[in-house]
This record gives C-alpha cells, sequence and structure tokens, in this order.
C-alpha cells in the first residue's frame, strides 16, 4: 500500500473505531492518585507515535480537534521525545491544572528548553522562588518600557521595509521576525547598540531558536560528536552568543545604561541575594527567544485574517490614523484565539495523580491545548468565524481565552505582549499597502511550540502615497524604500538583521 492509502486508512481507522470506554469526572478533577493501578488510562489514537507526531507537526490544531472531538476532554497523545501525554479540555480540569502549581509544577515542564534558557529564568522556577521574580519583571513590563517599545517598534519597521523593493512579494512571517528580534534587542540591550553587534545576536538567537525541534528528541540526541553533528553544531551556537551576552554582562555592572540588562542585574532571588550572571544569562535568553517569535506570529496570523475583510482591515486602518487602537486591540485579540501563537501551556506530574477519573503516571507531561478551547462552541458563539465583537459579550469568563495561559504562571508579560503586538501591526499598515498572494487562508504548522502561518503569509507590498510622502520616495536606483533624511551610508539605512543565519551556521564549524 503507498504512503498516502495507507495514511488515509489509519486516519479512517483512529476516526471510525469505537472510541475507548471512558469514565465520568471524579469529583476533584486533580489528585494524588491513591491507587493508580485502579485507574484506566486516558482514551486516545492507537496509532504509532510516529504518525501521530508527524499528524501534530503537520497541522497541529486539526489532529488536536479531531482528538477531541473523538475522545473528549481528556486525552492521551504519543508524541516522540515525549511519550505518553495527556491533554485536558475539560473546563473544570484546567481550572484546576492551573490552580495545582504543588501537584503539576512548571520547572519539570520547562525541562526541555533548558538548553537554550538555562535553568535560572522565570520559565524554569516554581514557588515563592517564581512569584518573586515575577514581581520584580512588572515594572519592565509597563510604563516608559512601553513608549520605549512603541518608538523602537517604528524604527525597526521602517529599518526593515527600507530593504524591501516595492512591488515585491514577502515573507511576511520572516520580516515580523526580524523586526520583533530587533526591538527585543535593542530593549534589552540599548536603543543605539552598534549594528553589527544587534545583527550578530539576533543571527545567533535565531539559530539557537531554529533548533527548538531538536530539544524535543531528549537526551539521546545531546552529545557533541563534533562541529558537523547536529547537537555539535547546537553548542557551539550557544557558546558563541553566550560569549557576547557575558560581555554585555560585565559592561552593564561597571557601567548601567537605560536598558532592560540595567534592570535585571538590579534584581535579587528571594532570598534577596543579587542574581549572579549566569542567572541573568538564563533572563536574557529567555527575553530573546521567548519575546520575538510569539509576538510577529501573532500579527502574521492577525494579517492574515484582516486583509481577508477589506471593510475591517479600513477601519482599523483609519483607527490608527485617528492615533486609537480598541478595534485593533480587539482585531488581535480575535487572532490570537483563532490562532493561538503557543500551542499549548504544560505542566508535568510530580507524582502518580488522578486527573478528571483518569491515571497521569509521575513524569507525565499534561498540556492544555489552548486553540483547541478557543474554538469550542461550548465558549464560543460561531468559533471559527473572525468576529472582534465577540469580546462585547459580559459572558464570557477567563477561561474563554488563555493565549496567555492561566493561574499563577500566566504570562507576566500578557499586557505588553498584546500592546506591542498591536504596534507592530499599526506601524505596518500605516506604512504599506499589503496585498495577499494566496487566495486560501493559510494553514497552521508547528515550529517547536508555536503555531505558525505555514506558508508564511507572503504579501506584494507598495508603500502607502501618504507615508510616502512622509518619510521620503523610493530611491531611483534600488527601488527601495528609504526614510527622509536617510542617507545611503547611515547606519539607520541598513537593516539589522540579516535574512538568513547561513553565515551564523557555517561560522560556527
Amino acid at each position: 500500500m503507498c504512503c498516502n492509502s495507507w495514511n488515509s486508512a489509519r486516519i479512517a481507522t483512529e476516526l471510525t473505531a469505537p472510541p475507548r470506554q471512558t469514565k465520568p469526572a471524579a469529583t476533584t478533577p486533580v489528585r494524588t492518585a491513591a491507587d493508580p493501578t485502579a485507574l484506566p488510562t486516558p482514551p486516545g489514537p492507537r496509532s504509532p507515535a510516529l504518525w501521530q507526531t508527524q499528524r501534530f507537526i503537520r497541522d497541529p490544531l486539526r489532529f488536536l480537534d479531531d482528538c477531541s472531538a473523538r475522545y473528549g476532554g481528556c486525552v492521551q497523545i504519543h508524541l516522540l521525545g515525549f511519550g505518553p501525554t495527556f491533554w485536558v479540555t475539560n473546563p473544570a480540569a484546567i481550572h484546576a491544572v492551573y490552580a495545582s502549581d504543588d501537584l503539576l509544577p512548571m520547572r519539570e515542564a520547562a525541562n526541555l528548553v533548558v538548553p537554550i534558557f538555562g535553568s535560572r529564568s522565570i520559565t524554569s522556577l516554581d514557588g515563592p522562588a517564581h512569584l518573586h521574580r515575577r514581581r520584580q519583571f512588572l515594572p519592565s513590563f509597563s510604563g516608559s518600557v512601553l513608549e520605549d517599545y512603541a518608538v523602537l517598534t517604528r524604527r525597526s519597521t521602517r529599518e526593515e521595509i527600507a530593504e524591501w523593493r516595492e512591488g515585491a512579494v514577502v515573507g511576511l512571517h520572516d520580516a515580523l521576525y526580524r523586526i520583533t528580534l530587533d526591538v527585543v534587542i535593542r530593549l534589552l540591550l540599548g536603543a543605539e547598540l552598534e549594528r553589527e553587534r544587534r545583527r550578530r545576536v539576533a543571527d545567533l538567537t535565531l539559530a539557537m531558536m531554529s533548533r527548538l525541534g531538536l530539544l524535543a528528541l531528549g537526551e539521546r540526541v545531546r552529545r557533541d560528536l563534533g562541529p558537523v553533528s547536529p547537537w555539535g553544531r547546537f553548542v557551539r551556537i550557544r557558546q558563541q552568543l553566550d560569549t557576547i551576552l557575558y560581555e554585555e554582562i560585565a559592561k552593564r555592572r561597571a557601567a548601567p545604561g537605560d536598558d532592560l540588562l540595567s534592570r535585571l542585574i538590579e534584581f535579587d532571588d528571594e532570598n534577596g541575594d543579587r542574581l549572579d550572571d549566569t542567572a541573568i544569562r538564563d533572563e536574557m535568553m529567555t527575553i530573546l527567544g521567548a519575546g520575538s517569535e510569539t509576538t510577529a506570529t501573532a500579527v502574521a496570523w492577525t494579517i492574515d485574517f484582516l486583509l481577508r475583510d477589506p471593510q475591517l482591515n479600513e477601519a482599523v486602518l483609519s483607527e490608527a490614523r485617528a492615533g486609537r487602537s480598541k478595534l485593533a486591540d480587539t482585531v488581535v485579540k480575535e487572532a490570537m484565539r483563532l490562532r493561538s501563537p503557543v500551542i499549548s501551556s504544560g505542566r508535568v506530574a510530580a507524582r502518580d495523580l488522578e486527573i478528571s477519573g483518569y491515571s497521569v503516571p509521575r513524569g507525565t507531561r499534561v498540556w492544555v491545548p489552548i486553540n483547541v478551547i478557543h474554538r469550542d462552541p461550548a465558549v464560543h458563539r460561531d468559533p471559527e468565524r473572525f468576529d472582534p465583537s465577540r469580546y462585547d459579550d459580559p459572558n464570557l469568563t477567563a477561561y474563554s481565552w488563555l493565549s496567555f495561559g492561566g493561574g499563577v504562571r500566566r504570562c507576566a508579560g500578557a499586557g505588553f505582549a498584546i500592546r506591542s503586538t498591536r504596534e507592530l501591526l499599526q506601524e505596518l499598515l500605516l506604512s504599506c499597502e499589503l496585498t495577499l498572494v494566496r487566495a486560501r487562508p493559510e494553514r497552521p504548522r508547528a515550529r517547536g511550540a508555536i503555531v505558525i502561518p505555514g506558508a508564511g503569509v507572503p504579501v506584494r507590498w507598495t508603500p502607502r502615497s501618504d507615508q510616502a510622502a512622509a518619510n521620503g520616495a523610493p530611491n531611483d536606483a534600488t527601488g527601495r524604500f528609504r526614510a527622509a533624511g536617510e542617507g545611503a551610508g547611515s547606519p539607520d539605512a541598513v537593516r539589522s538583521i540579516t535574512r538568513t543565519n547561513a553565515s551564523t551556521t557555517s561560522g560556527s564549524n
């Protein structure tokens, strides 16, 4: 049988076979299992882990939707590198999972990304240590930082657009990733950091994050067999980036500046001791890695939805021209409902547990599939429809929108992330007239823990006439848009991030 025929047969078998016998939810959705052997395992697909993993990567939303519809609010899925995983869509169980930090801590779940983010960042802390660090971070996502972000977003967006040839097709998702990473680097290391230094940090960060999928394969692949081996290349890229980060830490300790790194140096731990260089490095890497791709992905999905509704697109543009943002905020929120950039929020069972009447052995990853919950007809009316007005409904609960997780582990920078996404969306719409190249909506694809647009949202662009008049005209020789006052040799005329990391990976050998 050919591969496609086998695949079709397997899907048909999974979706037509009788479901396993399920058990009614327990009175307490999450509790220690008195006798795990007396409890049933959760229902779920019976196909090989390789096949389940392939379906998950190819279209995570459809796969998780199929599983939820077939097997109910608690499902067991086998993924390569993770073993049996437990997925929860039952509302009572979700609430209990988020409220059970002692039974379902985050630290073990974060072990997947420890090789990138380290073991001492906010993502890896639990209990009092996490709450203490969270309180210290909150001021960094408000006030003057928000204003700085808006200014830097305009700056980085215009520098990126300056490299686009008018009328050309641009892969919007990649371009947005370059912009958001550049903004984060400037916030972290200073707005006036040298262009080459920013470029190098960006290239190395992109190279690191592109290898996130490698980490899911577990310890068995984490062997440095030389510079051409997968893990060997990863280790050398990390070493190069760490060298730069530790150099910047040393500079700020000697002479603090007006940047986020200087604030990190003032942080202390729950015992009142100042953070050492390793802990600061881990927070820096978390900010670089987690604070850019999700924003870029959220804006890319928003653009893909928005350009398919010309009337709504014009309303958002008119609002931006008037200096307002209420509609843009709800448009961003609705796009993140339908295509939350993060596939799921996860925990790991600290002991043998009973969740909604099922056995969940110690060490099992327990995940809340955010996109499935967001498109549940029991939670949202007409859930597949892009409708920003749905947030006028006073009956929506906190658990109807979970893009930033829930409970005490809800993203500390959630408000900042929404505003930064909106700032970038408005700046892009004000600067460019965009036309989608593809007639069909983008299909979701998993890249690590992120749900990205499968084709990258290719768009054809032209500068808006009013923006061109304000900022300058296309350069006659290149056809690229250049803001007024930016000469060919000016540092601001050169995009800060290279389009590929080919030079980075070759240099790491």
